[in-house]
Order: structure tokens, then C-alpha cells, then sequence
């Protein structure tokens, strides 16, 4: 319980700030998972024939 209190009392003075602050990083972190996860459905279905294009 007191751990909960202390936690709250801390995101009271500022809680726009700290809010805004934990969305840009969600959206960076879903924004980086979604590059990676396009990278590599790029390269497995469109990587061997680019490859084979450029002579590799």
C-alpha cells in the first residue's frame, strides 16, 4: 500500500508532462516494432528475388 501511495504522490505534480512523456515512448517503441517486423516480412517474401536481381 505504501508503495502505491508513494508512487502516485510522485506522478501528482506533473502529470501531463509524465503522460505525454510514457505515450511518445509507447509510440516509439510500437513505431520501431512495426520497422522491424515490416523489414523482415520484406525481406523473406521480397529479398531472394531483389537478390537474384542484383546478382547476389
Amino acid at each position: 500500500m505504501s508503495e502505491m501511495n508513494n508512487v502516485s504522490g510522485g506522478m501528482t505534480p506533473e502529470p501531463k508532462k509524465n503522460n505525454n512523456t510514457i505515450i511518445i515512448a509507447v509510440v516509439a517503441v510500437v513505431l520501431l516494432c512495426c520497422c522491424c517486423i515490416s523489414a523482415v516480412v520484406f525481406y523473406q517474401y521480397l529479398g531472394d528475388p531483389i537478390a537474384q536481381a542484383l546478382g547476389f
